[in-house]
């Protein structure tokens, strides 16, 4: 009895480094998907030592079929990417959310290792955040600069960057955060320090703003907007929807018009998200612009349109005025991975999606808004193969099919 408390304890202590390493990419020594491979080792030795059978459930062979779909046209496209390099840096997006995945297995054994791994995840998010706020302040008052926020020449106020060195993927931990506290009201699993779990929330949601991410800030507006309306059993139509999105574009537009009755530091944040938001001088590196040029590039070929032009190769066709990422998730895998990319992306979060939710309002688990923040996130950024993605990933997995591992006979 005394060695089954052990394990569970280790293991706690296990989920809590990897939540702190998961969102934080400059303190500890080692990377996040470094740890989590000398873990998976450790677990697998220890499992074999205890001669522990591994069990597959019917959600891991779909995630399975997704990962060996997607490597089967990376190696196909090691016949014609012009940059096999790239390829294999983008290869090892998906390895290690195979690391993730088992690993997060051998750990997540029971709701309580989950909810421990969750509640850990949240409060990592949340210190990172104020610190991060803390520096704001300072900044603005004292001028001093610190490695979480990231003052810009071109703009009037600094971006909060956490332990990240990008703004964009910082607020990725961010949304996970709120996604994950909003979760917990929604299925109420916090009993006890409500109060707290508020604050955090409020506290995040603070520095979500002052990174200054647009694609972050709607899908925190978008997330917050589909809580509110589950939890207080509003029914949505289109006249309500159009008047919400115009109430929100008259807030970002008229209050500007008064900012000599806000505070300084408000008003150089007003300033900063009307600019984030509406600057036209961004129109020539536009967004759509580039989309619209990776379309000629994805229809140019019958290859491309099926299998892609290549993993993390799509910035290299200079001839079709492309230099910079694709900027959006789903528009990533079709052009980069293809017609069969694209629909495995479409079938594994179909997958999710049924463990996560049925229909719209009945949830399932409290990882479904984080879910939701990423799914809004990637139509603006890359962030359906990034290593936190992984990570709710196997939550999901894991929250009503615990990964129990049984003593082999």
């Amino acid at each position: 009895m005394q060695k089954h408390i052990y394990n569970i304890t280790l293991d706690k202590v296990l989920l809590f480094l990897i939540a702190f390493t998961s969102f934080d990419k400059k303190l500890f020594p080692l990377t996040s998907s470094t740890l989590m491979s000398i873990i998976l080792i450790f677990l697998f030795a220890r499992s074999i030592m205890k001669k522990e059978k591994i069990r597959v459930n019917k959600e891991e062979k779909s995630t399975a079929f997704f990962f060996w779909g997607i490597f089967v046209l990376l190696i196909m496209q090691f016949i014609y990417a012009p940059h096999t390099d790239m390829l294999i840096e983008f290869s090892k997006y998906f390895i290690i959310g195979i690391i993730t995945i088992i690993t997060l297995k051998f750990l997540l054994r029971s709701r309580e290792n989950t909810i421990f791994f969750l509640r850990m995840i949240v409060l990592v998010i949340s210190l990172i955040s104020l610190a991060t706020i803390v520096s704001q302040v300072l900044y603005s008052i004292l001028g001093i600069e610190t490695i979480l926020i990231h003052p810009y020449r071109s703009l009037q106020f600094p971006r909060s960057v956490g332990l990240y060195d990008n703004p964009n993927y910082y607020s990725i931990s961010l949304l996970i955060g709120i996604g994950i506290i909003l979760g917990f009201f929604q299925q109420r699993i916090i009993s006890s320090n409500q109060t707290l779990y508020k604050i955090m929330f409020l506290i995040i949601s603070l520095d979500l703003i002052l990174t200054f991410s647009r694609g972050a800030i709607i899908a925190y507006f978008l997330m917050t907007v589909y809580y509110v309306l589950v939890k207080f059993n509003i029914s949505v139509s289109s006249k309500k929807v159009f008047y919400s999105i115009a109430i929100l574009l008259a807030i970002i537009l008229i209050v500007p018009l008064f900012n000599d009755f806000v505070g300084w530091n408000e008003s150089k944040i007003i300033s900063q998200l009307q600019f984030r938001f509406f600057d036209k001088d961004f129109e020539s590196e536009s967004r759509y612009l580039l989309w619209s040029r990776g379309w000629d590039l994805y229809t140019s070929s019958i290859t491309y349109f099926l299998f892609g032009v290549g993993g993390k190769n799509f910035q290299t066709y200079a001839a079709y005025g492309l230099d910079l990422s694709v900027h959006n998730s789903y528009l990533r895998y079709l052009y980069e991975l293809g017609l069969f990319g694209a629909g495995l992306l479409l079938y594994l979060l179909i997958t999710l999606w049924r463990k996560s939710v049925s229909g719209f309002t009945a949830f399932k688990n409290p990882l479904f808004f984080a879910f939701l923040a990423l799914l809004l996130f990637g139509l603006s950024n890359d962030v359906l193969y990034i290593y936190e993605f992984w990570v709710i990933v196997a939550c999901i997995l894991y929250w009503d099919s615990p990964s129990r591992l049984a003593k082999k006979p």
